[in-house]
């Protein structure tokens, strides 16, 4: 046979024939058990355009990061707008207690308008569990009847939620709680089961959702690195089980001139 001439081609090598093989149990076929992309289109037409599918994707799990003040929150706000003037649900999870009505309202206009968007201000990661939970559990109902709305949830910012446990230490012990550096590794290893609990759940209930990270600088990384070359707070799990690893910052200032 010469180099580089296929043996199938030159009739050197029979084909193998392709005899159909049975289902084996609890499994499908590849084309009946692999969904197609479901999305939202966003009000950000470069960020629709740049995911490859229109939009947020839905039924899965984002990580936001960036500098601080660098417009992480306006950002999901604008993806809030987009969910909600679709016709779409969505609940927003400010654990920093930080986001006015004031500036929510510059984006979305009038909050009373909007039945469809949701608030929470929990004071616990237990809490904050809870009550997206619920919201899961709401959606997951209504899609039954109303299986075209989505919905997306927002945490901002998922390293400012407090474990109970911690907290009680804290409030118990002061600083020498704090000092001992334990809380970290903790809060990941939540993160991690937390994110395992959810990933099923998104996909019955139609949901994108949404954490806000916060970052800090590694020591091996470079500032021309797509990341700018950062990681992310929070455990491994927030950059691996994210499906869009999304990095916010500032390209410049705008100054009104009046």
């Amino acid at each position: 046979i010469a180099t580089g001439t296929d043996p199938i081609a030159a009739d050197v090598v029979p084909a193998p024939r392709l005899t159909p093989i049975p289902l084996p149990k609890g499994w499908k076929r590849a084309k009946d058990a692999l969904d197609r992309i479901e999305s939202v289109s966003t009000i950000f037409p470069d960020f629709n355009r740049a995911t490859r599918c229109g939009g947020l994707p839905v039924n899965r799990m984002h990580t936001i990061h960036g500098p601080t003040h660098g417009g992480k929150t306006a950002f999901v706000l604008g993806l809030i707008k987009s969910f909600l003037d679709g016709g779409h649900a969505a609940a927003y999870v400010d654990a920093e207690h930080a986001t006015p009505q004031e500036f929510a309202e510059e984006l979305l206009g009038d909050l009373s308008q909007h039945s469809r968007f949701f608030g929470s201000r929990p004071d616990t990661y237990e809490d904050t569990i809870d009550s997206v939970n619920a919201f899961l559990e709401m959606m997951i109902g209504l899609r039954k009847a109303h299986p075209e709305v989505y919905s997306l949830i927002v945490v901002d910012s998922i390293n400012k939620l407090t474990p109970q446990r911690e907290l009680k230490n804290v409030l118990k012990s002061g600083g020498e709680e704090i000092a001992k550096g334990h809380a970290g590794r903790y809060r990941a290893a939540l993160n991690q089961a937390w994110l395992n609990h959810l990933s099923p759940r998104l996909k019955a209930a139609g949901c994108a959702m949404v954490f806000i990270a916060q970052e800090r600088d590694s020591a091996d990384g470079e500032a021309w690195q797509p990341d700018g070359g950062v990681e992310v707070k929070g455990g491994q799990a927030l950059s691996f089980d994210a499906s869009l690893l999304i990095r916010v910052s500032k390209s410049m200032p705008l100054r009104d001139p009046s």
